[in-house]
């Protein structure tokens, strides 16, 4: 929503603003519909499947002028036609995210733009583009600090590429953060520095959505000239290049300028001019959202018998898609026009119907959670299954393997074949040894490790509960100790070195054995560790997690948090980092955790050459869960993404 302060318009401006608002609108959505309509049938026409994924691409890049429903099917189209070509999966996967973006599932958005971001680590554009978009869902999501972070990240990934797209997207994603934020003068100052990127018309999709944000920027301080001249900006470029989203949102931000300056004829123009942009969209989220504008200009205006017939047919819209959320505001309008029109029988009415709706979504959403946690139990209960399925018939297809190579056995015995048997009989010895020396070593590493974690506890614990009251039963002796004045420095010496002593001694316990990792988790014991490294001075860190109170096996989380301390540590001794973040995401059956800081890169070979204790710890340890972990960084580029994902064997919730 935009936020305007009260300020006085002259005449002059007045006569302006009639003239803004009388524009018509209706060639750019012919345009738009006749360029998507065009490709659509190049699309149906081209027999050539490399030309059909051309046109395809061409045609999602119009998705902010196309319908949810239209845009799901291009996307899965190409999909399916795309092969191995990378370009083509890569951009199904961006308008997938965009869907999903569109239809407010951001979990999903979320989950797509890190797979992407992992996938096309090797495609620079691509790579950027998915980092661009992680942030914007992040921005959807309200979680301002780890989307602005990341989009200072794309920034320099745009700078150092000389990708002007990627760097105008990334200067407005800052801008449009600190907007969210309510900090509208930070958030000019980056929106400004993003026009001024380049002057080429080629951009000018960039600069209206730019204009759009700058808007309510100066909404905020008051400077209604400037609202006007950005709406009109954003609603002339939105027009030239056929964008109807933009155009939209231009078309009803210069309907709240109207409803703020009391000119309702002209906001009922343009909210109208709006709507019918929505409906060619088919975008029922928006068309609501402006139906109960339109109801709620109807009662400024004192026609409350067309504010009612609006208002209830956007409820029928809304329960009819699901937009239960939109209810209450449709509520608020209808309420309005019963006022004006003294039906307070119906007022009373509609406002009991508000208060028992907001009450029945907080119950919604309550019994949504509980679904979803169900939901989640027999999708993991039905993929067990699946999965023992699929070992039965992989163990059938051992056995009829080997059923096959005794046959072949007695037939080479028979015509003089003693050889063959004899070398099958090696092979499958050769292979039994070697798996059970990979067992073996398996076990090796695990008894090792988890004879290290066990030394670990029983040490932390005899720091704790052994040297730690012994130090503090010498303080308290030492304070009861009568003692000359002049020993006085020497006594203030001995209990300050007793107290450092012990948070010496608390630091290394918790070191050893950190205990909320026990007793909270994995998520948690992150968080303490970042809140060290956040203390120390030394390193900036942020986390995140889709599902932070999840519990996992105790093995895994120990693993896991010593393969993250120790990335953690090499970032601050060797990557010269000032911020890193640590992000979780649980899919189904798998764990994937992401590092990334903004340090400078390195080459992976001298890693892997790297006879260190650090990284062979972090190998063996990976080795013991079935762990991988996958590194992005070149020494030329700044900046480093660890990628580490292991199974989950079980799970809980606290």
């Amino acid at each position: 929503m935009l936020v305007f302060v009260n300020c006085i318009i002259s005449g002059f401006m007045k006569k302006l603003l009639t003239l803004l608002v009388l524009t018509i609108f209706c060639c750019s959505a012919i345009s738009q519909t006749r360029q998507i309509d065009s490709l659509r049938n190049l699309v149906l026409t081209t027999a050539d499947k490399e030309e059909k994924k051309k046109h395809l691409i061409s045609l999602l890049s119009f998705h902010r002028s196309m319908n949810s429903d239209t845009l799901l099917h291009y996307t899965q189209y190409l999909k399916i036609i795309s092969g191995s070509d990378k370009n083509a999966s890569f951009t199904s996967d961006i308008s997938l995210a965009n869907y999903y973006s569109k239809r407010s599932n951001y979990d999903s958005a979320l989950q797509i733009t890190l797979k992407g971001s992992k996938e096309a680590k090797d495609y620079p554009v691509y790579y950027r583009y998915f980092r661009y978009l992680n942030s914007v869902i992040l921005l959807k999501k309200n979680n301002h600090k780890d989307a602005l972070t990341g989009f200072f990240n794309t920034l320099r990934l745009a700078e150092t590429a000389k990708d002007t797209a990627g760097h105008i997207r990334s200067l407005n994603g800052i801008g449009w953060t600190y907007l969210e934020m309510s900090q509208p003068r930070e958030a000019l100052d980056w929106l400004h520095k993003a026009l001024k990127v380049t002057g080429d018309k080629n951009f000018d999709n960039l600069h209206s959505i730019i204009y759009l944000n700058m808007a309510p920027c100066y909404g905020m301080l008051g400077n209604m000239d400037s609202v006007i001249h950005c709406v009109s900006q954003a609603r002339t470029i939105a027009e030239k290049n056929g964008d109807l989203l933009t155009l939209a949102n231009a078309l009803a931000l210069g309907t709240n300028i109207c409803v703020y300056q009391g000119d309702m004829n002209k906001a009922l123009q343009l909210i109208r001019q709006a709507l019918d942009i929505r409906k060619v969209l088919n975008d029922p989220f928006y068309i609501v959202s402006d139906m109960a504008a339109m109801a709620d200009i109807y009662s400024n205006m004192h026609l409350p018998e067309k504010g009612i017939a609006v208002a209830n047919e956007a409820i029928i819209i809304a329960r009819k898609n699901n937009l239960e959320s939109k209810l209450p505001f449709i509520y608020m309008a209808l309420a309005a026009n019963y006022r004006v029109a003294g039906d307070y029988k119906n007022l009373a009415a509609i406002t009991q119907q508000s208060l028992e709706l907001r009450d029945s979504l907080f119950q919604k959403t309550k019994a949504k959670e509980l679904a979803e946690m169900q939901a989640r139990y027999e999708a993991e209960k039905q993929l067990a299954s699946i999965k023992l399925l699929q070992q039965e018939n992989e163990l059938k297809d051992i056995r009829n393997r080997d059923a096959m190579y005794v046959a072949a056995a007695i037939f080479m015995l028979l015509i003089g074949g003693g050889t063959f048997f004899y070398s099958y009989s090696r092979t499958i010895e050769k292979r039994k040894r070697a798996e059970e020396r990979a067992l073996m070593e398996r076990r090796r590493l695990h008894a090792i490790i988890e004879t290290q974690e066990e030394e670990r506890r029983r040490i932390s614990a005899e720091l704790h509960d052994g040297i730690g009251p012994v130090l503090s039963a010498v303080k308290l002796n030492m304070s009861q100790l009568a003692y000359q004045p002049e020993d006085a420095q020497k006594y203030r010496t001995a209990m300050q070195l007793i107290d450092e002593s012990y948070k010496e001694l608390r630091t290394i316990s918790h070191q050893m054995m950190p205990t909320v990792l026990i007793g909270n988790g994995l998520m948690a014991a992150i968080d303490e560790l970042a809140s060290v490294f956040n203390s120390s001075g030394a390193l900036k860190v942020s986390t995140g997690a889709d599902d932070p109170t999840r519990r996992y096996d105790s093995s895994l989380e120990v693993n896991l948090y010593r393969i993250i301390q120790e990335m953690m540590n090499n970032i601050v001794k060797y990557a010269k980092a000032t911020e890193a973040q640590i992000q979780l995401l649980h899919e189904r059956n798998e764990l994937s955790i992401m590092i990334e800081d903004n340090g400078e890169g390195f080459d992976k070979k001298q890693l892997e050459r790297s006879r260190g204790n650090g990284w062979n710890n972090v190998l063996s340890r990976l080795s013991v869960i079935g762990g991988t972990i996958e590194i992005d960084t070149q020494p030329s580029r700044k900046g480093t993404v660890i990628f580490i994902t292991a199974p989950i064997k079980s799970q809980s919730k606290i």
